[in-house]
């Protein structure tokens, strides 16, 4: 059998070569703009809230489609399954072992469910500001976690 010689890896910009590490950058930034779209049909579905909301969390997530460092963590989890208080126990923890002295968090009131567990978890809620958010009248609150002798 006469195989056809494999062609080259595609060139970018720069003249390299698109390796593995591209590769895995442009999955991690396709795989970030999913995350925008998704959040933000769920959250315009559930919540009422704009299109500007896609932005923000465009902007929040826009650092994860670099690779991340030894103390950053992205974690996902599907709603509804039981896993936020996982979720937050694991972010919490990753955070004291990574030696950090704190964790702040923003959210707004209308999310009892999330806010709930933020409490339970040990965040206070330390700021609360009402103002115009993703199409109506909304109250962020900034809710912070200390560790300790942490630092």
């Amino acid at each position: 059998m006469i195989r056809r010689p494999r062609a080259p890896g595609k060139r970018t910009p720069g003249g390299r070569r698109a390796g593995g590490a591209d590769r895995c950058r442009r999955r991690r930034i396709l795989l970030t703009l999913s995350l925008v779209k998704m959040h933000g049909s769920l959250y315009a579905r559930e919540h009422g809230f704009s299109m500007d909301f896609e932005a923000y969390v465009a902007g929040t997530l826009a650092g994860y489609a670099w690779p991340l460092g030894p103390r950053q963590r992205l974690w996902l989890i599907e709603r509804g399954r039981g896993l936020g208080n996982l979720l937050v126990e694991e972010a919490v923890r990753f955070s004291r072992s990574s030696g950090y002295s704190s964790v702040v968090l923003w959210t707004v009131s209308s999310l009892a469910t999330a806010t709930a567990l933020y409490r339970r978890a040990g965040f206070t809620l330390s700021e609360r500001t009402t103002h115009d958010l993703w199409g109506a009248e909304r109250t962020e609150e900034r809710c912070d976690l200390s560790f300790s002798g942490a630092g």
